[in-house]
């Protein structure tokens, strides 16, 4: 509902329930982007930046959900946070990158090509989903001149 300071209240006194699933699959994390409340996203993430990779329904972390939505100031907060969440992938394989591809995002696909860079972490441009297919295959597929350039 919005309340950052009672959410960092039970956080605090019973940190396990940051990471509980409620019965649809959601972690309190979800749930807050879920409802834009952003504020509240980025207080849990100070105080335990692993939310970031907190797997929900269909293995969805929070990284996955703002790739698929477009927003791009929580995807570099997120990354900053927790770089190793990018290493996280959904039920069929699909890491933040496939996401963003499928979803037609493609200033998030910049943004998260040009962070894999920095990091040196290009490898994961070759990572397949279920479907067999790479970051390359789905931005041919879904014709995206600009990300096969990136």
């Amino acid at each position: 509902m919005g309340h950052i300071n009672f959410a960092l209240e039970i956080m605090r006194l019973k940190p396990s329930f940051a990471r509980k699933q409620n019965q649809y699959g959601f972690c309190p994390l979800h749930l807050a982007l879920q409802k834009t409340h952003t504020q509240m996203v980025l207080r849990l993430i100070d105080v335990d930046r692993n939310l970031v990779r907190v797997q929900g329904r269909e293995g969805v972390t929070p990284l996955h959900y703002v790739a698929e939505k477009g927003n791009v100031d929580l995807l570099c907060k997120f990354l900053a946070a927790c770089p190793e969440s990018i290493l996280q992938v959904t039920i069929r394989r699909e890491t933040a990158l496939h996401v963003a591809a499928k979803n037609d995002k493609l200033e998030v696909l910049e943004v998260m090509l040009g962070w894999l860079r920095f990091v040196n972490k290009d490898d994961i441009l070759n990572w397949k989903d279920d479907e067999g297919n790479t970051l390359l295959h789905i931005s041919i597929s879904r014709s995206h001149i600009q990300a096969r350039k990136f």
